[in-house]
């Protein structure tokens, strides 16, 4: 819960209870949110090496003049 405090400010509220987005990605409490980070890493894996293929291909296939 956010409290905000006399200035404006916001501030955590400071209960014993647990956090609940501390158990995120154990496959229990959230997966959804563990299966969607996994998915964002193997998209942004496969960008980076079709970046660097694209990269090779340029250096190897590319401008004759340079």
């Amino acid at each position: 819960m956010i409290k905000l405090n006399p200035k404006g400010h916001s501030t955590m509220s400071t209960t014993n209870d647990e956090v609940k987005w501390n158990k995120w990605g154990d496959g229990e409490t959230n997966p959804d949110l563990k299966k969607y980070i996994e998915l964002l890493i193997q998209y942004n894996n496969q960008t980076k090496e079709i970046l660097e293929d694209t990269k090779e291909w340029l250096l190897t296939n590319g401008n004759p003049s340079r």
